[in-house]
């Protein structure tokens, strides 16, 4: 496990990931997003707020992919966020970006693969 995911310690989990910011025609942001956004995170039934960092430029402009690191604020979501593959932000009740995580998380839902 990487300093990013290690789940040890007093600092929440972050994660890499391609994200895209949606356009105003799609709905999302008026003004582009920087980096340092606090956007709610969607886990599988509930949100959380997180750190959206950008890596490399600190822009993060609507309509092209991004890639980020995403960080978040409380450390009790942190399983949760481990195992999530789908990014989903939102501002109140408006998607404004989607992605994937960019790292290989294990899926305690998934089976091992066994040698043979």
């Amino acid at each position: 496990m990487n300093a990013e995911t290690d789940l040890s310690g007093d600092h929440p989990a972050a994660r890499p990931a391609t994200i895209r910011f949606l356009t105003p025609e799609e709905g999302g942001r008026i003004t582009p997003a920087r980096s340092g956004v606090r956007p709610q995170l969607a886990l599988d039934d509930s949100f959380t707020s997180c750190i959206v960092e950008a890596i490399g430029s600190g822009d993060l402009p609507a309509g092209v992919q991004v890639d980020v690191r995403i960080r978040l604020l409380f450390p009790w979501m942190e399983q949760e966020f481990c195992r999530l593959r789908i990014v989903r932000l939102y501002e109140g009740n408006k998607l404004v970006a989607t992605g994937e995580f960019g790292d290989q998380q294990v899926d305690d839902h998934e089976p091992s693969e066994q040698p043979g």
